[in-house]
């Protein structure tokens, strides 16, 4: 996450999507983690989903169980 920091991003709008979480186990707060895709319905959900964040103004502080 140095790279978004030094891009001036805020940690506070940033969001991980992936789907093994040992790649993101140090920023948990900003992951979302998402069942292992080939296509169809697991985007569909990440799709809706980000619609959802979209007006966060912390995505940190979204619960986890919403995610």
């Amino acid at each position: 996450m140095d790279k978004v920091k030094n891009k001036g991003l805020k940690l506070a709008q940033v969001i991980i999507v992936d789907d093994s979480p040992e790649k993101a186990r140090s920023n948990y707060g900003n992951a979302l983690y998402i069942a292992p895709f080939e296509g169809g319905e697991e985007l569909k959900y990440l799709y809706e989903y980000m619609l959802r964040l979209k007006e966060a103004e912390n995505v940190r502080a979204v619960e986890a169980k919403d995610r």
